[in-house]
């Protein structure tokens, strides 16, 4: 039990590091992503429209083609008039502004995402590599500028333009084995169309390093985050722990407290019996002693099964043990005038324990008869598991059933009938038993319900390859094995 909650701390506290860490990486790399690609697009439509960059050394904070007033200006031809626009622009940004300290951090993530972003100086036509492709209005290629470009021939970019015009795309990036590159289209007012191809080899490899040490890291902080929160898991879950043992141990110390006063009770109704008979409120007296008496031995043997022990797993004849469960519940279930019905194959072999198998039977098949409709049925089904083993189910008529929490069934205390008047002998205890058993049996329980019929599935582990009578000791929680065979007896 210790260890599965700790194991349950470990990967649910991974979990939530590895979607903090992909909260934090994601959204950086798509922002990345998504200003690279702006940038691109930008710098390629930019340099389509105005024919090129700069061709001659000038101070130059050039802006995006259409916050130009004259858009069919030469990139070379810097007036006076544009250099005091551009400085004016910058002027009247650093001017804009807002005093408010919010209001200056939407304005930053505003020219973040949308703002102005090309920065071209005297050194971008030395950087930056591209080439133009004009065709005329029929597709012929009429002007190739290849000058700003030395990894690519005149040939080469005449043939890559015939892909890219050709292709029907009026944008996209070819990623090659050594280069990628962006191309776009645009129509030219005076006919004809412009290709424009930019080397951007440099700003993809930037973007796939980034993505690659990002995740990288977020990888690493993962994993260092599990190694030492296993280290600490253990002091994490401490006071649990504790708590769960100190609860443990009250009910294991009430228990036996307790029954000291109901063996004198019972002592002392008997010798009134003796002397005066029996009476309707001797019955009821003695009535209550034993309902309180089973119900302490039930909490007890309860918590003695979630406690640490070794228990030795042999391989056991289940289909015997579970037709002799059921036929000794048979006269019991006949007397409450509901049918009992049973289809059993034989031989099925499971790795288990007697005891536990047997009170496993015992609760599902007790259950299902006290919950049963009034003149309805009880079927319990036993057959081999496809891939080994033995899948039982234990199945009762309940039409009130739709609408149930079924996943609430297996907790302790638990009764569908809230008010506890329904009549019913039980205490909400049986299934979380049956739930801990098959969790030290390595089995799996399930609940359904369907069409007025609820059904208990058990699934459990084929004796295999382990030969008959060999045993194999597992972890599974209690003092012992013979404390829970003696507390299944009293």
């Amino acid at each position: 039990m210790i260890r599965k909650l700790q194991r349950q701390f470990i990967w649910s506290s991974a979990l939530a590091v590895s979607l903090l860490m992909t909260a934090m990486v994601l959204p950086f790399n798509i922002v990345n992503h998504y200003r690279t690609m702006r940038d691109i697009r930008e710098t390629i439509s930019y340099i389509i429209k105005n024919s090129g960059l700069p061709e001659e050394d000038s101070e130059v904070g050039l802006l995006p083609a259409e916050d130009e007033a004259d858009g069919s200006a030469d990139l070379g031809e810097e007036t006076e008039g544009s250099s005091r626009k551009k400085k004016h622009h910058t002027s009247s940004t650093e001017e804009a502004m807002p005093d408010n300290q919010l209001e200056g951090v939407l304005f930053q993530l505003w020219h973040f995402f949308v703002g102005v972003h090309l920065n071209f100086n005297a050194e971008s036509r030395y950087q930056i590599r591209y080439f133009l492709i004009e065709f005329d209005e029929k597709g012929e290629i009429e002007k190739t500028s290849v000058s700003h470009i030395a990894a690519v021939s005149e040939a080469e970019a005449v043939r890559m333009a015939q892909i890219f015009y050709e292709s029907g795309e009026s944008q996209g990036l070819i990623r090659g084995e050594q280069a990628e590159y962006y191309f776009k289209i645009v129509d030219r007012e005076e006919g004809g169309r412009t290709l424009g191809v930019l080397d951007v080899t440099a700003e993809i490899h930037a973007l796939d390093t980034v993505r690659g040490i990002s995740s990288l890291v977020a990888v690493m902080a993962v994993v260092l985050f599990l190694i030492l929160i296993t280290l600490l898991s253990g002091r994490a879950i401490q006071p649990y722990v504790e708590n769960m043992e100190a609860q443990k141990q009250f009910i294991t110390n009430a228990g036996h407290e307790l029954k000291t006063p109901l063996a004198i009770i019972s002592a002392n109704t008997e010798v009134i019996e003796m002397m005066d008979g029996k009476s309707e409120w001797t019955d009821g007296i003695m009535t209550q002693v034993r309902r309180s008496t089973d119900l302490i031995n039930q909490l007890i043997l309860l918590s003695r099964m979630t406690e640490a022990v070794n228990v030795e797993l042999i391989e056991l004849d289940f289909s015997r043990m579970v037709r002799e469960g059921v036929e000794s519940f048979r006269p019991v279930i006949d007397q409450m005038g509901k049918k009992l019905e049973e289809s059993i194959q034989e031989g099925i072999h499971v790795r288990g324990d007697a005891r536990m198998l047997t009170e496993l039977v015992n609760i599902l098949v007790d259950n299902a008869g006290k919950y049963c409709d009034d003149c309805g049925t009880v079927r319990v089904g036993l057959k081999k598991r496809s891939l080994g083993g033995a899948v039982l189910t234990v199945e009762n008529d309940y039409k009130d059933g739709e609408g149930e929490d079924y996943s609430r069934f297996f907790r302790r205390f638990y009764r569908a009938d809230q008010s506890h008047n329904s009549g019913k002998s039980g205490y909400g205890i049986g299934l979380s038993m049956a739930s801990t058993i098959v969790e030290k049996l390595k089995g799996t329980i399930r609940v359904s319900w369907k069409n007025g019929v609820i059904t208990f599935t058990l699934s459990l582990a084929g004796a295999g390859s382990s030969g008959k009578g060999k045993k194999e000791k597992q972890e599974t929680g209690g003092k012992g094995e013979r404390v829970i065979q003696e507390e299944s007896r009293r």
